[in-house]
């Protein structure tokens, strides 16, 4: 199973405490596994560059989902966990992520988050890229994702920056909830 690294410690703790687990953190958990678990979509007349495409976004959208759900859990609305990635903020800088910018920036209504963005792209964010995950997260779960529009089915960069985007978002989860626990003991 495809836990929290952290996972095993925490449900250990809790055993020996004798207190439930948090059903936030259960709901972290499962969103955890959900996006780790997760290989490949499947459509019926749909070309393999567009799955690709898909895949990859979605893959990143459930990353970032999983990450919202810890903040959440931890009581961390206002103070969401940072996703650092000078790799992710560099490609995503480069030309040939010119068409997720455009797409991101024409289908957000988040005036600040398009700023963010606008940001990560000019190398002002000093490798803060959790914008970026939300960014991609609301246009692949609200319906202004295509993978051609974003680039995503044609281009094997903009695949790869989407999947080290969810590399880096579960990177900084698992680290979040790591010190997490580390506070409560």
């Amino acid at each position: 199973m495809n836990r929290p690294i952290a996972w095993a410690r925490y449900v250990q703790a809790c055993r020996a405490r004798e207190v439930p687990i948090d059903g936030g953190l259960a709901r972290f958990a499962a969103r955890y596994h959900v996006a780790t678990s997760f290989t490949e979509l499947q459509f019926n007349n749909l070309g393999q560059s567009a799955v690709l495409g898909y895949t990859c976004a979605f893959r990143s959208g459930l990353a970032y989902s999983a990450l919202e759900s810890l903040d959440r859990a931890l009581g961390s609305r206002r103070r969401k966990t940072p996703v650092l990635s000078a790799e992710v903020e560099q490609m995503f800088a480069h030309t040939r992520a010119e068409k997720l910018r455009t797409m991101l920036a024409d289908e957000l209504d988040d005036k600040k988050l398009i700023s963010r963005l606008e940001s990560i792209a000019n190398g002002r964010e000093y490798t803060e890229v959790a914008p970026l995950a939300a960014g991609v997260r609301h246009v692949v779960f609200h319906g202004g994702f295509t993978a051609y529009g974003s680039g995503a089915a044609r281009s094997p960069f903009v695949r790869d920056l989407l999947d080290q985007l969810a590399s880096a978002t579960l990177l900084a989860a698992d680290a979040r909830f790591e010190r997490h626990l580390d506070e409560q003991a």
